[in-house]
């Protein structure tokens, strides 16, 4: 299948208008927001889900795919696909290219609250609003997702004597950079890990979707190696936080831990994700080593905060 591009519509009342034909006197074209129309496009009107829609075999002939769910009161299409009404608060592109699909979000803010709309972050969350649909992205632009991640930052910034722009971060299991972008934001320098591997073989795709994240920033370097084998190349109190995101089944978490507590500097921070994990094993993991975190987040990240290498 070549490139294509699918767009979802949102919404119920008249905003954006799309409209295309075949007839002389009307020449397939779509109209979107204030742009220009995009004249001669191959169009399809598909009512079926996007996992229908890709399945189809004539998708070749087509640049754009609009897709639209009758049974959704939210969605409204005419039968004869001369017109395509848009949402009021937005529309959802959904584009296969380079062998992975992504979806983003074209519309307002409004839902995001204001605090996340900084010039800190703003750049962050216009980057997310793109997301692979395989590779599968987590972090969304939601309490438990990206924005959990931000409180997450925030938190450790109202409580450290020492400025986010000066401290040393490492991000265990990174998997596609969602993480990493925020912290990359925030952060002096990041370094980040994770082999990219399933079942010995590369994950080209996450690793390739890592760079599109990070592509705003210079302020990091990624070893692809398994934690227990990054861990050294770190000294002894070299980093002031450390973030720990790979495997979360019991063991790994007990090993990550006490693999990468030595390497925090004795006011530093220890955070993770996933708790309290799937089957309480992150929860119980912490409860053996260091105990339970000082604070969680919606996005279910934790942080454990330490001076003089005890806990505060």
């Amino acid at each position: 299948m070549k490139n294509c591009k699918f767009i979802i519509q949102y919404g119920e009342k008249v905003d954006i208008e799309g409209y295309w034909g075949d007839g002389q006197d009307m020449p397939r074209f779509l109209y979107i927001e204030d742009g220009p129309p995009l004249i001669n496009l191959p169009l399809l009107f598909c009512r079926s889900s996007l996992k229908k829609a890709l399945a189809r075999s004539d998708l070749d002939k087509y640049d754009a795919v609009f897709l639209s769910k009758p049974a959704s009161p939210y969605r409204k299409h005419r039968q004869d696909g001369t017109e395509f009404i848009w949402g009021d608060n937005g529309y959802r592109v959904v584009e296969y290219r380079d062998g992975r699909i992504y979806h983003t979000w074209h519309g307002s803010n409004a839902n995001i609250p204001d605090k996340y709309l900084t010039d800190r972050w703003k750049p962050v969350i216009e980057l997310n609003k793109t997301k692979t649909i395989s590779p599968k992205s987590y972090r969304n632009l939601l309490p438990k997702g990206l924005l959990g991640l931000i409180d997450m930052v925030e938190y450790v910034e109202s409580v450290s004597d020492k400025p986010l722009n000066e401290m040393l971060v490492c991000e265990i299991g990174t998997y596609q950079g969602a993480a990493a972008g925020v912290f990359a934001s925030a952060f002096r320098f990041l370094y980040t890990v994770d082999p990219w591997m399933r079942r010995g073989v590369e994950m080209v795709n996450v690793k390739a979707v890592y760079r599109e994240n990070m592509i705003n920033h210079m302020n990091y370097i990624h070893y692809q190696e398994s934690g227990m084998d990054a861990v050294k190349r770190f000294e002894d109190g070299f980093l002031d936080l450390v973030y720990i995101d790979a495997d979360h089944s019991f063991d790994a978490v007990v090993a990550d831990i006490n693999a990468w507590l030595p390497k925090l500097k004795p006011d530093g921070f220890l955070c993770g994700h996933d708790f309290p994990g799937r089957r309480g094993e992150v929860r119980e993991a912490l409860t053996e080593t260091v105990g339970l975190p000082d604070k969680t987040f919606a996005d279910n990240s934790w942080v454990i905060q330490y001076k003089k290498g005890v806990r505060v």
